[in-house]
């Protein structure tokens, strides 16, 4: 799709954008899902994904705009431990933004307010990175959902969206299986 029609298709003001994620290191940057711009003091857009080894929200709105758009960053109080699955989620109604992470609200921020202010042309809506015109920052993990809806979800509505998959966070993969030398090395 061009650039007019994405965001055409984005919320323009209240929205929920969920992601099922099992993130396998941590980062600078990373996310899960992205359309934005951020250099600096220009700063536009969504992000829901992780700074270091904390899940992050962030969000630019036209009424928290200081002339070159301005993000909120949200982050998780406690780290995620790589290789278990989470399910994260940023809830924005326009006036209040919130974080969750596997159904438990654990930050919020009244900063922002109006719709949402994207970034300028061209914008690109990635999954798995951390993506704007200037940077790129894969994410080292699994996705495994990601959703996105034009109404912010209650506290009530994001605990109910974990709760049928909330045996997938305690998941503990099988070790990496060792694998024998047939014949040891040597040197020659």
């Amino acid at each position: 799709k061009d650039h007019n029609t994405i965001l055409g298709d984005l919320p323009k003001r209240a929205f929920s954008v969920s992601a099922w994620v099992l993130p396998d290191a941590a980062q600078d940057w990373g996310a899960f899902f992205s359309c934005m711009q951020d250099d600096g003091n220009t700063e536009y857009g969504i992000i829901l994904g992780f700074i270091k080894d904390k899940f992050s929200f962030a969000l630019s709105t036209k009424g928290a705009d200081d002339g070159d758009g301005k993000l909120t960053y949200l982050k998780a109080p406690a780290a995620f431990a790589p290789g278990r699955w989470y399910l994260v989620t940023g809830t924005y109604d326009g006036a209040t933004m919130r974080l969750y992470v596997n159904g438990k609200q654990v930050a919020e921020s009244a900063e922002q307010s109006g719709d949402v202010n994207y970034p300028p042309s061209p914008a690109t809506v990635a999954l798995g990175c951390y993506l704007d015109a200037t940077e790129t920052y894969p994410m080292t993990g699994l996705l495994g959902e990601i959703s996105m809806t034009h109404e912010a979800m209650t506290a009530e509505q994001v605990a109910t969206a974990f709760k049928p998959h909330a045996d997938a966070v305690n998941w503990d993969p099988l070790p990496s299986p060792k694998t024998p030398f047939v014949v040891a090395p040597f040197l020659n």
